[in-house]
């Protein structure tokens, strides 16, 4: 068995857990670290099943993605489609790829192969429907599934719209957001500033491009607004506000995200001495 597969064992979730405990509770006062995770010894099965199997738990998986394979955004972006190829499973035999990435896998891996409760369904940033991997409708229809499978119709997903305000008519872009907010069915917006033409990201309290989403959101009632950070992925860039691409620094070697894969690249990260945009409800 590969390490990928031993980690989705409860076998692996304890050996997990109890790293967790070294790295971040060792060698000082349990109290004052917030605790730790109490987790038997990997190799004991009977133990570890019990300690780590379904209690009914709630857990809210809050960042979740399934894509369309058929839709035209396989050929229209690219950075896109290396990026979520880079994300199918390990185990995928299909023909297509992307079919072990799409709604039927996800409500199936999400709500049947997880003890997950909720999730939010977010999607990845895009420009029009033609290279969107999935448009807000095909959120919907998911969400109706979900809905149509749980007892009494309450679904266990939240969708998230995403917002490229910097890209094209900027009264395009909210007139699209009243548009899913009209369907009642919207949690929240999202936005990625660090992604735009170019690789040029922006900044949310722009005020001619950030803060008219801000404000546009909040006449409209949704008063949830994420913004995904962090380091780039192919075409993003953290760019923060007040510097040159001379002053940034390169992102860590062991950081994940920036990692030189096929499907990443390591790039500039926003650090502390950098000024960053702040975002208020």
């Amino acid at each position: 068995m590969d390490r990928r597969l031993f980690l989705q064992t409860a076998g692996g979730m304890a050996a997990l857990l109890a790293t967790v405990n070294l790295a971040a509770c060792g060698g000082g006062s349990v109290a004052s670290l917030g605790g730790r995770y109490d987790t038997p010894p990997p190799e004991e099965l009977h133990g570890r099943e019990a300690a780590l199997g379904s209690r009914g738990e709630f857990i809210f998986d809050v960042h979740t993605h399934h894509v369309m394979p058929s839709m035209p955004w396989r050929q229209t972006a690219p950075n896109t489609l290396k990026l979520v190829l880079g994300m199918v499973p390990a185990d995928c035999t299909a023909a297509n790829p992307l079919t072990c990435v799409d709604r039927a896998a996800y409500l199936h891996d999400m709500f049947l192969a997880s003890d997950t409760t909720m999730a939010v369904l977010s999607d990845l940033p895009s420009t029009d429907a033609d290279n969107d991997p999935l448009p807000f409708n095909d959120a919907d229809e998911t969400w109706q599934l979900a809905a149509s499978l749980t007892r009494g119709g309450a679904s266990r997903l939240l969708l998230q719209n995403v917002v490229t305000p910097n890209f094209g008519s900027l009264p395009a872009r909210l007139e699209g957001m009243t548009q899913t907010a009209a369907t009642r069915r919207l949690s929240a917006f999202k936005v990625d500033t660090a992604w735009g033409p170019r690789g040029q990201g922006y900044d949310l309290d722009d005020p001619a491009v950030g803060l008219p989403v801000v404000q546009h959101a909040h006449d409209l009632g949704v008063n949830v607004l994420c913004a995904h950070k962090g380091c780039r992925c192919p075409t993003w860039t953290c760019r923060p506000r007040g510097t040159t691409p001379a002053t940034w620094s390169p992102c860590p070697a062991s950081s994940p995200a920036c990692s030189s894969s096929s499907t990443t690249r390591r790039g500039p990260c926003i650090t502390p001495r950098a000024r960053t945009t702040r975002l208020t409800r």
